[in-house]
Order: C-alpha cells, then sequence, then structure tokens
C-alpha cells in the first residue's frame, strides 16, 4: 500500500474524469468504466495525476488509439512525468486524425522512485488505472468559438472595448461564413456576419465582432450558428463565456464589516479569474475562517504586482482539519505559485493523521511567509512526514522562499523540503 494512483481528473473536455482519493486497487489494476472524458475529433483534453504523499511514484500514460488490444502501436504512449514525485504532474493529451470516432481505452501506470516503461509488464511497486476516452465523429459543418481575447485581463478598468474572438473550425468542409451571435447579460447584441476561409480543424484569430459598453460585473456569451449557411451539426462546442471585471489593485478586506471578499476562498477566487494589475494586500479579519486555499500562477502578477495575505495582530486565523493526502494543507502553493506574501496569520490544521499547514508542490519562486503562527497537533508522537507542518516533496525545486520571524508549532517535523537531487540540496532558502 502507499505506491498508488491517488487522484486523477481531466478538464477541457465535454465530459471529464474526476477520480480523486482513490488509494490503492485491489491488485494494484483497476479498470473505471463509469467515468469518461469525452472530447471533439481530434480535440484535446487536459490532465493532472498524483501519487499518494507516502512514496514517490512516476507516471506513463497509453492510449489504444486503433483499439487492437495493446498499447504498443506508434503513437499509443502519449505522456510520461519524466521524473518521480509526490506532487501532482499535469499535462495534455490530442487525439490524432485516424482516431475518427469511438471509445479507445486509456491506461494510465505509476511506479515507485521511476517511470513505468511498459504497459503491461509485472513491477513490484505501482499501480494501473484504465479509463476510457470517448472521441465525437468529425462532422461536416462545425463551428466554434475557441476564445474571446478582448476585453482581456489583466486590466485595470473595464468601459468601452472592441468584442475580439478567435474562430474555430472543427469540421471537414472548409469553413467560408458563419453568423457569430454574441450577448450581454442575456441581452442580445446585433450578430457579426463573418466570411472567409478557414481550413478544417484551423483557427482564425482577430475577428472583431462588436464594440460595447462594459460594466464591471458583466457577463458576455458569444457563440456560432449556421456554418456555411446549414445548422453546426455539434452546436455544444459552440460557446464561450467570459465574466468582465477589472483585475485587482490596491487593498481589499477579507471578513468583517467591510469586508470585499467573505472568505479566502472568494479573495483566491477574484485573483485567479481576474488578475492583477498592481500590488494587492488582502487585510484579514480578526476573525477564524475555517476553510483550505490553493495559490497558483495569476496573471499580472511580478515582483512589483505581488500578493499579500496580512492578519491584524495574529487575531485572523485560517484553520482546516485536513482528512487525506489530496486535501493535506491548509495553503498549498501549486503551479508555480510566485509573488505571494503571508504575513500575521494564525494558520492551523487539525487533522488527526494529515495534517500539513504549508505545502509547497514545486516550482514556486518569491513567497515569503512572515510573522505567522504555523501550528497543527501541539501533542503529536508521529514520526510520519504527513504530519509536517511545513513540506516540500521531492521533484521540481523552489526558489526565494523566506520564513522570517514564525513561530511553528506541533507536528511530526517543522519543516520538511527535499533538495533537488543530492549534488543540489540548497536553493536560494531563508530562515
Amino acid at each position: 500500500m502507499g505506491d498508488q494512483i491517488e487522484n486523477f481528473s481531466t478538464t477541457g473536455g465535454i465530459t471529464n474524469i474526476s477520480n480523486l482519493n482513490s488509494g490503492c486497487s485491489s491488485g494494484n489494476y483497476s479498470y473505471h468504466t463509469a467515468t469518461k472524458v469525452t472530447i471533439n475529433y481530434m480535440g484535446s483534453f487536459n490532465f493532472t495525476v498524483q501519487a499518494g504523499s507516502a512514496y514517490s511514484q512516476g507516471f506513463r500514460i497509453w492510449v489504444d488509439w486503433n483499439n487492437d488490444f495493446d498499447f504498443n502501436d506508434p503513437g499509443e504512449d502519449v505522456w510520461n512525468s519524466g521524473t518521480s514525485s509526490t506532487s501532482p504532474f499535469t499535462g495534455s493529451i490530442t487525439a490524432p486524425a485516424n482516431a475518427t470516432g469511438g471509445t479507445y481505452r486509456m491506461r494510465v501506470r505509476c511506479q515507485y522512485a521511476g517511470v513505468p516503461s511498459d504497459p503491461c509488464n509485472s513491477i513490484t511497486w505501482g499501480e494501473a488505472e484504465d479509463y476510457d476516452i470517448v472521441v465525437l465523429p468529425p462532422y461536416a459543418n462545425d463551428a466554434g468559438v475557441a476564445s474571446i481575447d478582448t476585453p482581456y485581463v489583466p486590466s485595470c478598468t473595464v468601459g468601452q472595448s472592441n468584442v475580439v474572438i478567435t474562430l474555430q473550425n472543427m469540421g471537414t468542409d472548409t469553413l467560408f461564413n458563419c453568423t457569430v451571435n454574441w450577448m450581454v447579460n442575456g441581452v442580445a447584441q446585433t450578430p457579426y456576419s463573418w466570411t472567409g476561409v478557414i481550413p478544417p480543424y484551423q483557427t482564425l484569430s482577430n475577428v472583431l465582432i462588436g464594440n460595447y459598453n462594459f460594466s464591471a460585473g458583466d457577463i458576455l456569451k458569444v457563440y456560432t450558428s449556421l456554418p456555411n449557411g446549414v445548422n453546426d451539426s455539434m452546436p455544444m462546442n459552440d460557446t464561450v463565456v467570459k465574466a468582465i471585471n477589472p483585475s485587482l489593485s490596491g487593498t481589499y478586506y477579507i471578513g468583517g464589516p467591510t469586508a470585499n471578499y467573505p472568505s479566502f476562498t472568494a479573495a483566491v477566487n477574484a485573483l485567479n479569474n481576474f488578475g492583477v494589475c498592481g500590488p494587492v494586500t488582502f487585510i484579514v479579519h480578526d476573525s477564524t475562517f475555517n476553510e483550505q486555499i490553493t495559490l497558483t500562477t495569476v496573471q499580472g502578477m511580478s515582483a512589483t504586482n505581488t500578493v499579500t495575505f496580512k492578519g491584524k495582530n495574529l487575531n485572523s486565523v485560517l484553520t482546516f482539519a485536513s482528512a487525506s493526502t489530496s486535501d493535506n494543507y491548509v495553503i498549498k502553493f501549486d503551479g508555480g505559485a510566485s509573488h505571494y506574501r503571508i504575513d500575521s496569520l494564525q494558520i492551523v490544521n487539525t487533522g488527526s493523521t494529515y495534517a500539513y499547514v504549508l505545502h509547497f508542490n514545486g516550482g514556486e519562486d518569491d513567497i515569503i511567509i512572515e510573522n505567522c503562527i504555523l501550528m497543527n497537533d501541539t501533542n503529536n508522537t508521529s514520526t510520519s512526514t504527513n504530519k509536517t507542518v511545513v513540506y516540500k516533496g521531492s521533484g521540481t525545486p523552489t526558489n526565494n522562499i523566506k520564513f522570517l520571524n514564525n513561530t511553528i508549532k506541533g507536528g511530526s517535523y517543522g519543516i520538511y523540503w527535499y533538495g533537488q537531487s543530492t549534488t543540489n540540496q540548497k536553493h536560494k532558502y531563508g530562515l
């Protein structure tokens, strides 16, 4: 037990897989037929895969694109992690042109302290999980909106703006014309009749469809119809919706009577949705917040445009009770998160078995933790790393991480930090 695929999930599909906290399968193999990822012909999806917290795992993924009941043909070895870690790995998979519609078996495999090389051989420590990829058949006339490019974030203002999109041809026929419809807050605007040439499975950027005087909170919806003058064969992939709000800059309040955001989660969602266009400080009310947050890369953040969460005289408390490897953190720094400051907070994990307070997943840079109390079980007698107060696992190294004037209480370890290698064990850390 412990050498397992703990979490596997996908995004970007028409339907997606979410298999979290799965533990180790009986016989170290399972076939999950109830959850599938569905994509268009030659479409793509993103995935996240993670081992359990106990043992570092490497991963490889195969897809039986020709349905001949093996994973040995050219192009069927679709991704590998390159190294092993307990931190999440991410990637994307694109269906090839010969996958013309149907269900295709995908195998996800992990191996302790290495990357699997064979989809079917026997290994001592590891696990395999199979899933189905459903590829929809190609259609002759299938247009859609790939993205809304303006209005864009990060921008400190909203107001008068062109509406510019990227148009996509997902059909087998060349796209010569279509209608681009758009709405603001459910109110239809004048449709744009586009004409031109987009070859099959190609996109066209900088398509100006109109102009509008936007206000904060407006919802912009753009969708296509009548590709080449006929009904769209696959209308479910026509539409993109975007919330229009200015990016964050300045001082905001979390909790209390003057709150801009009622919780840490709401503040982090705003960061992720709208980005920043200047330095941001969140002043945290002197109360207790029962939640956990993940801080990741945000548009507009830089060494100048930092984001600070600042408590009031250590009376601002962020607490969470972790219950498994997948939720083992109060604050997790993920996806190369950089330029964050955590100041004057009490951060407490009350979990009995899993109790990371801060979890660094790797790739982070320029993060300062100062004047905080970081605490979990003060009566702990365990030596398990699952109850470390501050944890950084193996894998991608971090840079410029500083801990200044903090108090660390409880835990099996105060700080447990993996180096990059035996010859490069430290990389600009400050205590």
